[in-house]
Parts: C-alpha cells; structure tokens; sequence
C-alpha cells in the first residue's frame, strides 16, 4: 500500500498493489472502510464536543448577563436613581421655576432702587430673596454636574455609573444572544 498527498489538489492518493486484482480491491476497500470509520468517528467526537461547549458558553453567558441585570437593579438601590433623565428633566424644570422668579425678583428690586434708597427695609428683604433663590438655584445645578454633599453623588456622576453598567447588560446580552446562535448552530450539526 503507497499513499501519497497533492498539495496543489488538496487529494489523497492511494495505490495497492496485491497478487491479484480482486485481492488489491479487498484490501482497498478494507482500508478505505476503515478511514471512512476513523473519520466519522472523529467527526461526531468534534460534534460532540462542540455541543457540549456552546451548551457551557451558553450557561455561562446566561449568567453574567443575569448578574449584569442585578448590577444596574442594584446600583439604582444604592443611588437612589432611577432614571437620572427623569431627575434631570424634574431638576431642570424646578430650576427654569426658580429663574424666573429670580428674573421677577430682580425686576422688582431694580424698580424699588428708583424710587428708594439701599436702607428701606423692602430694598433689604427683596435682595435677600434674590440671594437665597440665587444660592438655591445654584445648589440644584450642583445636584446635576457636581457634588450633591454628604457622599451623595451629581446625577451626571451617577449617570456615568448607570451608563457603565447599562453597557455590561448590552454586552452581556450580545454575547448571550451569540451563545443561543452558536448552540442552535452544533444541535443542527450534531444531528
């Protein structure tokens, strides 16, 4: 028996010589029964293999895209949050408010200044409302880009850590949907 292999063909050649011709075709036969065995044999083994991989891969992207799920249930506890859209949208609505009545404010003090010296008690109180409702329109935009005080993080903070971990679950989620695929993929190929 003399096997040979084409590189340029991609070909397996096998010549048997035997005492006789219907001996050398026996032998071919046998031997070529014999490769086709191997090869399937390997083939369901790889098959084999193939499920049982894309059925852990599967498993295991199932549970980082569950745990990724329970990060962003969990930072939202934590933070208090939501939906930092909302409580921007609901904090930017309060500050609008408030700036208008800060404009009318100021109006109004202006007029007085006219017609009344910086002592009249009116003069007095008006600019201390101007500068309450000035020092809390600045605290509620301190709520939404900077620190909201004790520990307590800015929305844009906590929006970056939301984002972060709505990313994780997109993520999870992709490679969940590729494991369902792949295993789809080796149940039709194992069958």
């Amino acid at each position: 028996i003399e096997v040979s292999f084409d590189p340029t063909e991609g070909i397996i050649e096998m010549d048997i010589i035997g005492a006789d011709a219907e001996t050398a075709q026996r032998f071919n036969y046998a031997v070529i029964g014999y490769a086709e065995e191997m090869v399937n044999e390997l083939s369901s083994r790889i098959r084999a293999d193939a499920m049982v991989d894309s059925e852990r891969n599967l498993v295991e992207s199932e549970e980082r895209l569950r745990q990724a799920q329970e990060a962003v249930a969990e930072l939202q506890k934590t933070l208090d949050t939501f939906s930092v859209e909302g409580e921007v949208t609901a904090e930017m609505g309060i500050i609008s408010g408030m700036e208008v009545e800060l404009e009318g404010l100021r109006g109004r003090l202006a007029n007085l200044r006219r017609v009344t010296s910086e002592t009249d008690p009116r003069v007095e109180r008006i600019r201390n409302q101007v500068e309450t409702l000035e020092k809390q329109i600045t605290g509620r935009r301190a709520n939404i880009t900077g620190d909201r005080g004790e520990g307590g993080a800015s929305l844009a903070d906590i929006n970056l850590a939301l984002t972060k971990a709505r990313f994780e679950v997109e993520a999870a989620t992709a490679i969940f949907s590729a494991a369902v695929e792949r295993r789809e993929v080796a149940r039709a190929n194992s069958q």
